[in-house]
């Protein structure tokens, strides 16, 4: 390996660090956010296909739900589903939390 291809994979993985970071900011933020219809539960993100263990974990813990294991063409699929009313939204329920 040369100084050029170290340095091009230390930015590659200061950008995936930088990334994952922002996503956990957001995550976090968004847990924190009560659903805009009842006002009382929270959306989660829907999950669409076969679901892993760790994903299986995840779902426990209230951080996912789990959508169908298949999806079709032209059809509108839930992205975001209340734990308390289960209001469902195909679009990003918050309009305050930043989307960047």
């Amino acid at each position: 390996r040369n100084m050029q291809s170290d340095l091009l994979e230390a930015t590659r993985r200061k950008k995936q660090i930088r990334a994952a970071v922002a996503w956990r900011m957001r995550a976090k933020a968004e847990r924190s956010l009560l659903c805009p219809s009842c006002q009382r539960g929270r959306c989660q993100p829907v999950l669409y296909g076969f679901p892993s263990p760790p994903l299986m974990k995840m779902a426990s813990a209230g951080h996912c739900c789990f959508g169908s294991d298949q999806m079709q063409e032209n059809m509108s699929f839930k992205q975001w589903l209340c734990s308390h009313c289960k209001f469902a939204t195909t679009t990003y329920p918050w309009s305050q939390v930043s989307r960047q």
